[in-house]
């Protein structure tokens, strides 16, 4: 028996919605602000820059204030 897609989705759409909310989305400019104010000073004080590192740096920031609010 197969089930449409659709239903699939909507079954999950309202936990999935809940767990985003959860993880207070609205605060990551917050904790990101900092990694990009730092990564700009760097920058003009050393006059290298690192895409990996900042990449990094940003995830790992965002996954922790996630983590944090779960």
């Amino acid at each position: 028996m197969q089930v449409p897609a659709h239903s699939v989705f909507n079954a999950h759409d309202g936990n999935i919605k809940k767990y985003f909310f959860a993880t207070r989305p609205m605060f990551f400019i917050a904790s990101l602000l900092p990694v990009l104010l730092g990564t700009g000073i760097g920058f003009e004080l050393g006059g290298q820059f690192d895409m990996l590192a900042l990449t990094l740096a940003l995830l790992a920031v965002a996954f922790v204030n996630a983590g944090i609010n779960v």
